[in-house]
């Protein structure tokens, strides 16, 4: 409680003890609520390199997946001739390179609905080329250089591809040599090796990009704990704040509110000698010493009343006296108790008399005079 301003006896003020409460308690929801925020924002970041990795998995299995297309498109047209392969082979390479339009969700299964029944299962997009997604996914430095090297062994295999072609476009694509030797460029040692040669470097940007983006999420999520702990503890220590000021309240302003009510209500029941405990805040305490003031001028008046009380009732009661003389020269015996009775009732008087200049002198009220007989 040290800062508390102090009023009487050094007590702690109320206004103080309010102040103090509601500035600390405003202090622990903002930080609290700072903490949650920078809690929900670090998961927010966990989410985002989750999403992140997700992107950067899907363009390099893309890669992989056009580089098996043209392959399977590549060895269509070879084993057939049908000039249909040799288009989607084109168009495959012109998605790619970004100068034919993007098929919506072309990352997903797309040539193979369209190798079976010639209709597109999704509508085009604009045309974006792949080096274009890679740059926006936030590949590391490392991973684009390797998922270049890959589209650039791929673009090589499609050269040897097109060799192919031509072989078949100049009379291979019926059984003989010809034929021979365009099928035997497509699934000769030589592409295959070639078509490795790509999967190596899709490979390691798959284990890049894993390790990459497990680390950024662990991390985000990292921070995300120690917020939220950082956050519990805060809210712990609010709660204890919450009840350290519930028990001060109680002591400091309750409890004294409550002896004085219990103060109040007995010397309104007749009990004069009630005197309220001084204690807890310092307009409390104050107000308690007051009522104690109040109560002890109750009960010294109630006091002077009860005696001036008496005192009437004992000279209401006394023999006339006139008829005085009269009786005792009748009866003796009635004048000598007359004779103390009237003694009595003078003491009261004189007694009542001396208080009532007593109480008046307290009081500040003049004491008239009596004249002398």
């Amino acid at each position: 409680m040290n800062g508390w301003r102090t009023g009487t006896a050094g007590r702690a003020s109320l206004r103080r003890l309010v102040q103090c409460g509601v500035v600390v308690g405003v202090l622990l929801l903002g930080v609290l609520l700072l903490l949650s925020l920078m809690a929900e924002r670090s998961m927010q970041d966990a989410t985002s390199a989750e999403a992140r990795r997700s992107e950067s998995l899907r363009l390099a299995y893309e890669l992989r997946q056009t580089s098996d297309d043209l392959t399977r498109m590549a060895r269509g047209y070879v084993a057939t001739g049908q000039p249909r392969y040799l288009t989607w082979f084109q168009e495959i390479l012109a998605i790619r390179d970004g100068t034919a339009p993007r098929p919506e969700g072309y990352d997903q299964i797309y040539w193979d609905f369209v190798t079976d029944t010639g209709v597109r299962p999704t509508p085009f997009g604009p045309p974006v080329s792949f080096a274009t997604l890679a740059a926006r996914a936030g590949f590391s430095t490392e991973e684009l250089r390797l998922l270049a090297s890959a589209k650039a062994r791929s673009d090589a295999l499609a050269r040897i591809e097109e060799q192919a072609f031509a072989v078949v476009q100049a009379g291979g694509s019926t059984p003989g040599p010809a034929h021979d030797r365009a099928t035997a460029l497509v699934n000769g040692a030589d592409y295959l090796h070639a078509k490795a040669q790509i999967m190596q470097p899709i490979g390691q940007v798959f284990t890049l990009v894993d390790d990459r983006t497990s680390r950024e999420t662990a991390l985000a999520a990292g921070r995300a704990r120690d917020w939220s702990v950082g956050a519990i503890a805060v809210a712990l220590l609010l709660l204890g704040g919450m009840a350290v000021f519930a028990a001060v309240t109680r002591r400091a302003v309750i409890g004294p509110v409550l002896n004085l009510d219990d103060a109040t209500a007995r010397i309104a029941e007749g009990d004069h000698d009630v005197r309220a405990p001084v204690g807890g805040v310092s307009e409390i305490s104050a107000l308690a010493r007051r009522f104690n003031r109040m109560a002890e001028r109750v009960r010294a008046r109630t006091s002077e009343l009860e005696l001036l009380h008496r005192v009437a009732a004992t000279a209401h009661q006394a023999p006339d006296l006139p008829a005085a003389p009269l009786t005792c020269r009748r009866r003796p015996a009635r004048c000598s108790a007359w004779s103390a009775h009237t003694r009595a009732g003078r003491s009261a008087t004189s007694t009542g008399a001396r208080a009532t200049s007593s109480s008046r002198r307290r009081s500040g009220t003049a004491v008239p005079r009596r004249s002398g007989i």
